[in-house]
Order: C-alpha cells, then structure tokens, then sequence
C-alpha cells in the first residue's frame, strides 16, 4: 500500500503593495520638483535683476526691464497719457485752462519704477517667494503712481491774476453831511477768491491725472454795519433856547437851532439795494431865539410893590437906601435863585449901613441896618405879585405897620433870609428906587400870558394886646412913659389866587402861615397920675 504523506501549510510571504509603491512615487517627485523649484526660485531670487516677468503698470509692462528701463517706459507712458491732459479752472464766466505745457509740469516716475522692481525682493522669504511665483505664473498690476516735481509756482501765478478777475472789494458805507441833508452810499458785500484752495485743487489733479474742472468758491466779505446810533450822534443837537450871561455886562447869548434825523426812515432805507440814501434833516427851533429874546428882554413890568417909610428916621431910611442901591438892577437868569443876604450881603459898619431899631427876642432895639427888612418885605411883595416862586421866607416876630398882615419877609444874617426862584422863561431883573417917603421893587421881564395876582388873607386867631399902667415914682406927677409898644397877637394864612386877563379864577395855592406874638402895651406914670390900681387894662 502506498505510502502517502500529508502535505504541510507553509506561511506565505506577502508581496509590496502596488498601491503604496504608486503613493511614494508620487510623494518623492513632488520633493524632488518642490526641490527644484525652490533651487530654481532661490537661484532666480538671488541671480534675477530684472523686474520680474508679468509686472505691468497702468497696462505697460515692466517685465523683464532693469528699474531704469521701468522709469523711463513709466515715464513714456504718462507723457503719452498727458499729451491731451489739462486742468480747468472754472467760477461762473470766468476760467483757465492748466495744461502740461503752460505749467512747465516734471514728472518722476521713479517710485512706479521702484515699485515694480521690489517685486518678489521686499520682505520675509516666503513672502518673496510667493510674489515671484505670481510674476512667474500670473499677473501683477500696480498703479502708476507719478511724482509731480515742478509747476506749483507757475500753477499759483496763473490763479492770482485769474483771482484778480474775481475778487470784489467790499464797499463800506459812506456818508457826506451837507446842509440840509446826508448823503449815504450803501455798502456791498466784497467777493475774494480762495487761492490756496484753487492751486490745491489743480495740483491734486495733475499729481492724480484726474483732468476735469476745479469749481472756485469764493468767500463773501460783509461790510460793517452802519452805526446808526453813533451817526446821530454826530448830527444831533438840541434845541436851545438864547439866553442872557450877565457879568459886567448883560450878553444876550445865540439860541441854537435842534438838528435830527428820522432814524426808523433810514434803518429801513438800509434794508434796501438803493445805491445812494438821501437822508433829510429834521431842524427845530428853539422857544426863544436871539431876536426874540433882544425884543422882549425886560420888556413888560411884572409886578411892583410899594411900601412907606418915615423920613424922618435918618439911619433906618438910610440903611433901606443902602441895600436899595445893592438889588437895583440885579439880573435873575431863568431857573436862577435871588438870595437878599447874598445880594446884600452882611450888614456892617464897615459896609456903610447904621445902627436902627429892629426887633430882635421880641424887643425893638439898636441894630447895624436895622430896617433892611422894609427892604425885604418890599421886594418879597413884588415877587409875590410877579408869581413867582418863593423859596425861604419867614415872618417877624412881631407885627409890622409897613405891610399887611402875612405879607412880610424878615431877613437876618446868618439866620433868616428871603430867597425866590426865577421860574419863568426869560430873565428878571431887579428895580429898586427909593425916596425920602417911600421904596418901591419893581420886576421886569418878558409877559407870556395876561394874568393878576391876589392874595387872600384868613385870619385863624388873634390875641388882642393888654394896657398895662404902672406908676414910676420917679417920674414927675402927671408924666407917663411908653415903656412897650403893643402889639396884638395873629395867625394866620396867605393865600395866592391867580387870575387870566378875563379875571377868572386860574389857581389859588396856600402861600404861608404866619404867627405873630402879641406884646402888651406898657405905659409908667408919675404918682399923682395914677388912678385905681396898676391892673393891666385893655387896649
């Protein structure tokens, strides 16, 4: 029987993958093709001097050319591009043209040129690396980017004297005063061309190779407003009446005419485009002008006043005389105050005025001027009557026979005075003229309406004096001696009433309140003349 042996599995040894055989191929040519072509490229990078292949600028190709061949096909380039190229300066009618030639303009394209050949030689190395694989299998385009070297000066000598075709000065207003008129030329506003805007605007076109229009917008200047306010100053003038400047001599001074405007007639006017404004002057005259006041100065006699006096009493009519002869002719000017201790003035030896009785604490004795009061009552009556304004006036402590009850004005130096205001419109003046008997104030001014003065009297009280006899042994029998006058007691108010021509009543104002002490009259007697006791008896 044949004898058969089992047959053994033996392992198999597993043969390359065809699949990873194909993927390392693959693998080592890409190294081996990477390698190359970094070799290539790092040998282009380090050997190339030229502007990469594929490089153009503004559509002109750099490739291939050294950095002065890309200058000057640049340069070619952008004087072919401004053969035709210009700049129009342009406000409304008015223009220039910049071109090339009338600029004298020099461009450097050095910095397109500089550019192009920077490609692929600028920055990190893959950086590099990847800009000449894109001149290599792509296309770089750059901006031509010219350098305008020259032409600014000429640019802004051609825009001054187009400048000089826009520019308006403002015209501000102006005026002529005449005589009867102002004359005023209305202001314009003034146009000015912005140069240096206009030559940057045309430059930045030639730098840009933008052609086209620079539109100038000139700047408006305003004229300063007309001050209207200081105008009328310098023609305003009030109307001023002519009035008296009495010094040594009496001047009768020129009246001044008002002057104005109508100042909302020319704000108005100022609101139009009228080229000239004719102003008309507004004149007023004056109440009282030179003429007038010459002809009526002094004119008309406004009041006089009279009162009486002893003649017999030398010192006290001379005293009276005195001061008289100070208020005659006294001139009182319009708003003016007459003072009778100022006019006067003190009453001294020195100054020629004698010792007479005056009233003095109730008592009648020996006093320099005394009677000057006569003086003063007088001339306060003429003022009353005259109607004008009492400014300080006070009574005697005592009555006086000179003048009616609330009627006198006791002046004493120092103390009391008598002072009126000239209230009227023209001057006064003072009239004092004295005789052995009498003296009389007369005022003369200038009349401006018909009219009377009367003074009304109201008597509130009396106190009527006592008789008073005493016996005087000293006295011989049947003598008797006045030792005190007497004088009764009053109060009482003055009142003045104001009349027209027609004799109606116009005005009646309270004027004073006078109070009078009353003194007893006081009468001594020798013995044999007495009767009864020395009761006081009355009067």
């Amino acid at each position: 029987m044949p004898i058969i042996k089992e047959k053994k599995d033996v392992p198999a040894v597993d043969a390359p993958s065809s699949k990873k055989v194909w993927l390392w191929s693959v693998i080592t040519i890409a190294a081996a093709f990477a390698v190359l072509t970094v070799s290539m490229l790092a040998y282009v990078m380090s050997a190339y001097k030229s502007v990469y292949p594929n490089v153009y600028a503004d559509g002109v190709r750099l490739g291939g050319l050294s950095e002065a061949q890309a200058d000057q096909a640049v340069l070619a380039h952008i004087r072919d591009k401004l053969s035709d190229f210009s700049v129009k300066l342009e406000f409304e009618d008015i223009s220039h043209t910049f071109t090339i030639e009338n600029i004298n303009a020099e461009y450097d394209s050095g910095a397109t040129a500089q550019q192009a050949h920077n490609i692929g030689r600028a920055g990190g190395f893959f950086r590099r690396l990847g800009e000449i694989s894109k001149a290599y299998f792509s296309r770089v385009d750059i901006e031509v980017t010219p350098k305008l070297n020259t032409g600014r000066g000429i640019v802004a000598e051609q825009t001054a004297a187009m400048a000089r075709q826009i520019d308006i000065p403002v015209r501000m207003y102006s005026y002529v005063i005449n005589e009867r008129d102002i004359v005023i030329q209305n202001a314009s506003a003034g146009r000015v061309c912005n140069q240096t805007a206009a030559v940057e605007g045309v430059m930045s076109r030639f730098e840009t190779l933008e052609s086209g229009i620079v539109r100038i917008e000139p700047d408006t200047i305003e004229p300063d407003p007309l001050d209207v306010d200081n105008l009328r100053g310098l023609i305003y003038k009030e109307p001023l009446d002519a009035f008296i400047e009495a010094s040594s001599e009496v001047k009768i001074m020129p009246h001044q005419t008002g002057v104005d405007f109508d100042v909302n007639f020319l704000r108005s006017e100022l609101l139009t485009d009228k080229p000239e404004i004719v102003v008309p002057l507004i004149f007023t005259e004056p109440e009282i002008t030179q003429t007038e006041l010459r002809e009526s100065l002094f004119r008309d006699e406004l009041s006089s006043f009279t009162t009486y006096l002893s003649a017999s009493n030398v010192p006290r009519t001379d005293n009276i005389r005195l001061a008289a002869c100070y208020i005659n002719d006294m001139i009182i000017l319009p708003g003016d105050v007459f003072s009778f201790n100022e006019t006067v003035g003190q009453r001294t030896e020195e100054r020629g005025f004698q010792e007479a009785g005056a009233f003095i604490n109730g008592q009648l004795v020996p006093e320099f001027g005394g009677g000057v009061c006569q003086m003063s009552t007088t001339t306060y009556n003429a003022a009353l009557f005259a109607n004008l304004k009492i400014v300080e006036r006070s009574n005697h402590s005592l009555t006086v026979s000179y003048v009616n009850l609330g009627q006198d004005a006791m002046v004493n130096w120092g103390t009391s005075d008598l002072r009126f205001e000239n209230d009227t419109k023209y001057p006064i003046q003072l009239r004092a003229v004295q005789s052995a008997n009498y003296i009389r104030v007369t005022i003369m001014g200038t009349k401006t309406v018909e009219q009377t003065v009367e003074i009304e009297r109201n008597t509130l009280s009396s106190s009527p004096q006592q008789r008073i006899e005493l016996i005087n042994p000293e006295l011989a029998p049947g003598k008797s001696v006045t030792v005190q006058d007497g004088h009764n007691g009053y109060v009482v108010e003055t009142y003045r009433i104001v009349k027209n021509a027609g004799g109606k009543e116009i005005s009646r104002d309270f004027e004073a309140k006078s109070t009078y002490r009353k003194m007893d009259l006081i009468i001594e007697t020798g013995p044999s003349a007495a009767t009864g006791d020395a009761s006081p008896t009355s009067l």
